[in-house]
Order: structure tokens, then C-alpha cells, then sequence
């Protein structure tokens, strides 16, 4: 069985890495693998293997239903929170000229959609995790990222 050590020494091969705080923290070795795969060398197979696809997914999903039923407005829709978020995601455009255009403007027909088409439940859960983060701010539990955009080229 390998030890600690030498799990270590091979998971720290590349110096960028120091996974040496997982087993000083007691953390588990299923804590340093999900790590290691968000982060670390397993980053680029997340990317690729797991991310693209349904990054591919999500896109072509709302397309097909724009091809059926047309884009989501304000003209087409009726609940106040649907027409807040439209607001956003058109605010957010002004702003926003990243490299995943694509998907955040799915993500956004999505959120749309799913607000108008069943308020009572999807509405209801985004109202919930959009309150919490409020409250967890407000306590300074959320941390605020800078005002400026860490990443050139994709905020104006």
C-alpha cells in the first residue's frame, strides 16, 4: 500500500501544486482527488471531458427551443420576476464580451424560461438561493470580488 508520503510526493510532482495541506488538515483523499480535478492537473479533462459537452448540451437545447417557440420577452411573458431577469440579462450584455457568450446567453433564456413556465417551483427556488446569498453578504460570509474584472478581454 502507499503511504502518505509517497501519495503525496507524486500528486506534488509539478511544484505549481502543494496538495502537502490536505493531509495536515485531515482532509480526505476523495477531497484531494475532486480538488486536484477542479484545480490542479485533472483541470483540462474537466474542461474537455465533462464541461464541453454540456456546455454543448445547454446551448443546442435552447436553441432548439427558440427554433419551436422564439426567444423569451417581455412581450411574450407575464411575471414581474421573468421581466427583472430579462432586465438583468440585458444589463449583464452590455458588460459581458467573453469567450462564452453562447452559453451565458442560454443560461440566461434558460433562467428566463424557467421562471415563467413554473413560477411556483424553479421561481420559488431561485427566490430562496438569491435571498440566502443576500443574508450570507449581509453577514460577510459572501465574499465580494473586485469591481474590476479580473479577466482581460471579457467585461467592459
Amino acid at each position: 500500500m502507499i503511504t502518505q508520503d509517497e501519495l503525496l510526493k507524486v500528486l506534488s510532482g509539478n511544484k505549481r501544486y502543494d496538495y502537502s495541506y490536505f493531509f495536515n488538515t485531515g482532509k480526505s483523499f476523495s477531497d484531494l482527488l475532486i480538488n486536484r480535478a477542479l484545480n490542479g492537473k485533472g483541470r483540462d479533462y474537466v474542461i474537455e471531458k465533462i464541461k464541453a459537452p454540456l456546455e454543448f448540451a445547454i446551448i443546442n437545447s435552447v436553441k432548439l427551443f427558440i427554433k419551436f417557440f422564439g426567444k423569451i420577452t417581455k412581450e411574450n411573458t407575464v411575471k414581474h420576476n421573468t421581466h427583472v431577469i430579462l432586465d438583468l440579462r440585458d444589463e449583464f450584455f452590455e458588460h459581458y464580451i467573453g469567450g462564452k457568450k453562447p452559453l451565458f446567453e442560454s443560461a440566461w433564456e434558460l433562467f428566463a424560461f424557467e421562471i415563467e413556465h413554473d413560477d411556483g417551483h424553479y421561481g420559488w427556488l431561485f427566490n430562496w438561493l438569491a435571498k440566502r446569498i443576500a443574508e450570507e453578504r449581509e453577514k460577510g460570509n459572501w465574499i465580494d470580488y473586485p469591481d474590476e474584472y479580473m479577466q482581460k478581454g471579457c467585461w467592459k
